[in-house]
């Protein structure tokens, strides 16, 4: 990718250690004010937090879980949450850190990756259609518990 002059090549890193200013600095570039990030969540190798670095310059992250399941022993990647920074959107970004969870879902044997959005998402369906993923089923609906 060019910006400017220089040709930068985006790599995807996984962040294995509690790092509150990173955190801090991921959210409020999505416009969340965090003020105790979860220091447990790097306790859990299941857990997953991969940033998509342009240099120095983090431009996007991802988070997900493996997820153990009842019915059989191979458990599956939940992607929480994916977001590319504005100004790093439509370059692949998002691609990037979608294919870094899967390489990480296979080693850990996982049946499937899912994600869950809604349809008024255009942005995250075209973004996840791009990257091969497909409904299952046509009326999935997704119940929130308050």
């Amino acid at each position: 990718m060019n910006f400017g002059n220089a040709k930068v090549i985006p790599t995807v890193v996984r962040i294995e250690s509690y790092d509150a200013e990173l955190i801090r600095d991921l959210y409020a570039r999505t416009g969340v004010k965090i003020d105790r990030p979860n220091r447990a969540f790097f306790q859990d190798s299941r857990n997953i937090l991969l940033v998509c670095m342009l240099g120095e310059e983090p431009a996007g992250y991802l988070y997900a879980y493996i997820l153990p399941a009842v019915e059989d022993e191979r458990p599956r990647c939940h992607i929480y949450s994916l977001d590319v920074f504005e100004e790093y959107r439509r370059r692949g970004l998002g691609i990037r850190l979608i294919e870094a969870v899967k390489a990480i879902a296979v080693q850990h044997k996982c049946r499937k990756v899912f994600c869950v959005t809604n349809k008024s998402n255009v942005a995250a369906v075209g973004l996840l259609a791009k990257a091969n993923a497909v409904t299952e089923h046509d009326d999935d609906v997704v119940f929130v518990f308050r």
